[in-house]
């Protein structure tokens, strides 16, 4: 019921005070184990390496394999700008490293879910570990397509990111078991985010939230009056 209010911002104080009071049912190191949710993508890049780099062990990196099938320089120009969105450039890893599938693994391991590297056998290969399974994640070819649909690139990279923290953006679709959100540490300017980050978990007990305040739930407009609409068409 409290999501249901903060979905279309009729969220009341005490609301607002039940989330933020999730943040002392946990201590510093629980915390830190926890799957952080972030507004803004450069600060996840930057604390994912960060944990990475205090994490015991032998570190790989697996760079993309990029191939520019345009012909012209401005087509090339235009097939690299696109490549740049497609998977990651270079994925750093290390075993025991959380990471999340960014493109379905297998029919039980769809994008969004989150899993632990297991070895690195090879440039190609990452063995990971989703929801008890053990699974082998190869590299994956993304498309780079000019206006009229044809190819000028192609992006080959391992389908998974660091999940030590991931943006809201990332994290949508996907059912976590438990979370950490900061709502003091971005800015959170977008509709619907305050939503869609505390919607990831099933339960207050898989919350751990503080910094949440009015200004954060924020509602589309356009949303609101599709939503309305559609509610009067119905009666």
């Amino acid at each position: 019921e409290l999501l249901l209010r903060l979905r279309v911002s009729e969220q009341t104080a005490a609301d607002i005070a039940a989330v933020n009071a999730t943040w002392d049912s946990f201590d510093d190191e629980q915390r830190k184990r926890m799957p952080q949710l972030r507004a803004v993508n450069t600060l996840v890049e930057s604390y994912n390496l960060e944990r990475l780099a205090v994490l015991g062990g032998t570190c790989r990196l697996y760079k993309a394999v990029d191939t520019v099938s345009a012909t012209t320089e401005e087509a090339k120009k235009v097939a690299v700008e696109k490549l740049v969105h497609k998977g990651i450039a270079e994925l750093k890893v290390k075993v025991a490293a959380p990471v999340v599938a960014v493109r379905r693994l297998s029919p039980s391991v769809p994008t969004g879910t989150v899993g632990s590297v297991l070895a690195m056998p090879s440039a190609d290969e990452l063995v990971c570990m989703f929801k008890g399974a053990v699974i082998s994640v190869w590299r994956v070819e993304w498309e780079a397509l000019d206006e009229e649909g044809v190819l000028i690139g192609t992006r080959k990279q391992i389908p998974v990111l660091l999940a030590w923290a991931l943006t809201i953006h990332r994290a949508q679709g996907s059912e976590m078991e438990i979370v950490c959100i900061d709502f003091s540490l971005d800015d959170w300017a977008c509709e619907g985010l305050a939503y869609a980050a505390l919607s990831r978990v099933l339960s207050f007990s898989a919350l751990c939230v503080r910094g949440l305040s009015e200004r954060h739930v924020k509602t589309s407009a356009v949303c609101m009056a599709f939503c309305q609409a559609l509610l009067e068409s119905e009666q």
